[in-house]
């Protein structure tokens, strides 16, 4: 999300996330989603979770590396504060 229109927040794309053990006792490849392959991300990583495919989509965003890529040069979270947090 970012803060966008007189400070509110607005969505700017998804991340789909699947836990790789539970992924893998039953599958031999990544998940895909329409024909993209989801990325590996091994633990211990920056979130504290187990390992994780995840699949960002920046559906509502224009990315200029392409829509499946992890991160967005046009996005930033320097406009975020706590009080945009509690708005809904």
């Amino acid at each position: 999300m970012s803060a966008g229109y007189a400070g509110r927040l607005k969505i700017l794309g998804v991340e789909y996330i699947v836990l790789a053990e539970a992924w893998n006792a039953k599958n031999q490849a990544p998940p895909t989603l329409m024909g993209q392959a989801f990325h590996d991300t091994r633990s211990p990583n920056r979130y504290g979770i187990p390992a994780f495919y995840a699949l960002h989509v920046w559906a509502w965003k224009h990315n200029p590396h392409g829509m499946f890529v992890d991160w967005n040069p046009k996005v930033s979270c320097e406009e975020f504060t706590a009080a945009h947090a509690g708005r809904h």
